[in-house]
């Protein structure tokens, strides 16, 4: 994870909803690929949605085995109270 946490910020624009959601992320560009990492800031379930002005064709949850296929230009996951999720984000 090193180098994606030292990778520059990505101009790509992402947004979560709700907007309430209280779910804090960060997007990086590393090595031509997006890692979108985000983080539930409270002890409650939530389901999320990111989306972008472009679509991305395939979103693998990294350390979690799993493959999320978006729906459009967005996707959507659970999180569990204070859950962290680490995305790999293929456009």
């Amino acid at each position: 994870m090193t180098p994606i946490l030292l990778a520059p910020q990505s101009q790509v624009q992402v947004t979560a909803s709700p907007d309430n959601a209280e779910v804090e992320f960060l997007l990086k560009d590393y090595q031509e690929t997006l890692y979108l990492i985000a983080v539930n800031s409270k002890d409650e379930r939530k389901t999320i949605t990111f989306s972008f002005l472009e679509s991305p064709t395939a979103v693998k949850v990294l350390n979690e085995s799993r493959t999320i296929f978006p729906q459009g230009n967005s996707f959507t996951d659970d999180f569990a109270g204070y859950g962290v999720h680490v995305y790999e984000i293929q456009r």
